[in-house]
């Protein structure tokens, strides 16, 4: 594993309703109206963590570089659309087979550690990527939707 830590942070958004703090100092007016002023107070107020900037990086690195790969395959073109032919499932299918297995031996051979995201269909169609990358040790799995939705 590389010798400092990497972070990945994966932000979702969804339709549900916000939960407020009671002190926000939310304009009543609709957010395209807010000023400069109400924006910034409303993001501060609520402004998770902290500066996630080291004193100093290892060995004096100047900085970090996080990899991270979408494992979409036959989820991105066809499936999620249902305009399903040969041509993309084809290069989905190539995804699976030849090109995960070329990119995990890549980042093993170099000692980078790296995320696969996958939507959960590009598992279901071939669950033996997922026994790729952890065979390496060295890598994480993460969720990317269940048929890439839109």
């Amino acid at each position: 594993m590389a010798a400092f830590p990497l972070l990945a942070l994966t932000v979702a958004s969804c339709q549900a309703p916000v939960t407020r703090a009671a002190q926000s100092t939310r304009d009543p007016t609709e957010p395209w109206n807010w000023s400069d002023d109400v924006v910034r107070a409303e993001v501060n107020h609520v402004r998770a963590g902290r500066d996630l900037n080291p004193v100093s990086w290892p060995d004096g690195a100047r900085v970090a570089v996080l990899l991270s790969y979408d494992v979409d395959n036959e989820t991105v073109y066809g499936l999620r659309t249902g305009e399903v032919s040969i041509g993309p499932l084809s290069q989905g299918q190539y995804g699976s087979r030849v090109a995960l297995p070329r990119i995990v031996k890549l980042m093993d051979d170099e000692n980078i550690p790296a995320t696969f995201f996958f939507p959960a269909w590009s598992l279901k169609l071939a669950p033996e990527q997922a026994d790729v990358i952890q065979r390496s040790g060295m890598h994480e799995i993460a969720v990317h939707g269940w048929i890439h939705e839109l």
